[in-house]
């Protein structure tokens, strides 16, 4: 048996074994034994990866978990990774400054080589004998292995010097700085890779995250998978509701519970009819930053769309004359109606029985209140740009290896021990695991990263103090997150006539001072009745609010969904 032969089965009996040993923290489809052959004859190679580490860690607790981590990177791949740990406020200097050098080296050595075919040239024309070449470095691809003894004086395999002219992995924050660094050509495309070797992360990853990676249709960076968004729950109380003759799960708008409040208030006393605050909800004012003339969450506005449920990337918003929406009116004057009643109790204690009421946040909520109250999804979780960019990692355009590379990313993000050893660093020493439950405890604060700066979430040891199953409850709760349909949508991208603008920034003072001007709720739903009629023979407006004119808010829309959505031929 030679060699090469007897070292694949040595790696793959190592690796069957200690998938064996980890049971959950690396799952067998993770650990496989699958190209261990191929792993084990490839050449070593040595990668960069600069990450973004909160101050309080030291050098020595970084440089730990750098090591554990090339122990595990080398035996897999034979690849190990040279660690830059840097916070962030110094982050993107240091990056910049390498870019720069590299860029610089690359540009000199154009000119040399430019130099020197021009004295090639000049010679040849004076029949001069041209100088004999040096042979070109040969890659790590067709270097022979090396071996080099160790400290305690035994053979291992040698790893190449990290070049100047080398930058691989790096971190990423932020849509503005993504869309730099893909238009800038930094960043590697990653389609290829993410069709092939790395397509396991589609499977690792939420499929929105992975969409908003896209830029002009290519992937550049891989996003690190966490929980984005809140819902907002209706919670109507399924005792009472069936008590007096309610379907609880019928309800599905504040509007339509008005009678079911009533009811609660005449013969349920000792009930919180609507507990907490009202707020209006699938809402999109007419408003924008008048600066950038990009779209804000802002308002009110007369102008505004009703944007439903489980609306996302793809779905249309429009703008329209407010009081022309029934969805939004009813909205209004349900809660003007029990504002004006004292039937919201801001301040009423959540664990004590209540009629309904309407709750922002996770998953965790169903946990909470789902066996008494009927939960009916209002508003299913919309990430925001700030979520969908939060962290993410790319490879290069400078990368010793793009394959390579990829492989890293790839295994940060789908196996565990991977993962927690940059999150968390080395156990026993950063922290520890609870045997019986599995909850973490940090031992200290000398190696500290954020979560959503290290790879996917899903895959890590929850945090410190939280929930043991807080994980499972945010996957759940990822298969309902979807894309703001305005994400990526402005309005310098076309002539806005910012008469328009003002002339729906007057009209809504005017008629929102009147409607809160009303004496009673009756008096704001007549209003409203009136408002509609007012503002529908107003032709200034009616002209903003049209697709066919151009300069009008919703034809620079129209003309950016069309780009964005084209109708199919």
């Amino acid at each position: 048996m030679n060699k090469k032969r007897l070292i694949s089965l040595v790696l793959a009996a190592l690796m069957l074994f200690s998938t064996m040993l980890t049971g959950c923290g690396s799952s067998s489809d993770e650990d496989t034994i699958q190209n261990m052959t191929d792993e084990a004859e490839r050449y070593t190679t040595t990668l960069n990866m600069y990450v973004v580490t909160e101050e309080e860690t030291t050098s020595e607790a970084a440089a730990a978990v750098a090591e554990a981590f090339n122990k595990i990177t080398k035996a897999k791949f034979k690849t190990q990774v040279n660690f830059y740990f840097c916070t962030l406020d110094e982050y993107y200097d240091i990056i910049e400054e390498k870019i720069a050098a590299i860029e610089a080296a690359i540009q000199a050595e154009e000119e040399e080589e430019k130099r020197r075919r021009e004295e090639l040239k000049r010679l040849k024309a004076e029949g001069k004998t041209l100088p004999a070449t040096t042979a070109e470095e040969t890659s790590d691809e067709t270097t022979a292995e090396e071996t080099v003894l160790n400290e305690w004086g035994l053979s291992e395999l040698k790893y190449p010097e990290e070049t100047d002219r080398q930058l691989d992995i790096i971190f990423i924050t932020g849509y503005d700085r993504y869309k730099d660094y893909a238009e800038r050509e930094i960043l590697s495309r990653l389609d290829d890779s993410l069709s092939s070797a790395s397509k396991k992360l589609k499977d690792y990853i939420s499929p929105v995250l992975m969409e908003a990676a896209k830029i002009d249709g290519s992937t550049f960076a891989i996003p690190n998978n966490h929980v984005m968004g809140e819902y907002t729950f209706l919670l109507v109380n399924k005792e009472l509701a069936e008590k007096w003759s309610y379907d609880p799960a019928g309800f599905n708008t504040l509007y339509s519970t008005m009678e079911f409040v009533e009811d609660i208030v005449k013969y349920e006393p000792d009930v919180t009819p609507i507990c907490g605050d009202l707020e209006m909800t699938n809402i999109k004012y007419f408003t924008i930053d008048h600066d950038t003339l990009n779209y804000v969450e802002a308002g009110p506005s007369v102008v505004a769309a009703y944007v439903g449920s489980k609306a996302g990337a793809g779905s249309r918003v429009n703008m329209r004359n407010i009081f022309a929406t029934a969805q939004i009116t009813e909205q209004m004057y349900a809660i003007r109606s029990f504002r004006e009643k004292g039937y919201i109790k801001v301040d009423a204690d959540p664990s004590q029985p209540f009629g309904i009421a309407v709750m922002k946040g996770g998953y965790d909520l169903i946990e909470t209140y789902g066996e008494e109250y009927e939960m009916i999804v209002l508003e299913s979780p919309m990430a925001t740009e700030e979520e969908l960019y939060a962290g993410m990692f790319g490879v290069t355009q400078y990368t010793r290896n793009l394959d390579r590379s990829m492989e890293i990313i790839t295994y940060l993000n789908t196996n565990s021990e991977l993962r927690n050893l940059l999150q968390y660093g080395i156990e026993g020493v950063n922290y520890t695991l609870d045997e019986e439950t599995g909850a973490l405890t940090r031992l200290n604060n000398t190696y500290m990263m954020k979560m959503i700066n290290t790879g996917n979430a899903f895959i890590a040891y929850p945090e410190e103090g939280m929930a043991l199953n807080a994980w499972e409850l945010a996957k759940k709760h990822n298969l309902d997150v979807r894309m703001d349909p305005l994400l990526g949508f402005t309005f310098a991208d076309g002539d806005l006539n910012m008469d328009y603008v003002t002339h729906i920034e007057e009209l809504s003072k005017i008629y929102f001072e009147k409607l809160d001007a009303c004496a009673t709720a009756e008096e704001y739903r007549d209003f409203m009745a009136t408002a509609y009629s007012e503002l529908a023979a107003d032709t200034v407006l009616k002209e903003a609010t049209t697709i066919a004119g151009e300069g009008s808010p919703n034809y620079i829309y129209n003309e950016w969904y069309n780009i964005m959505y084209p109708p199919e031929e």
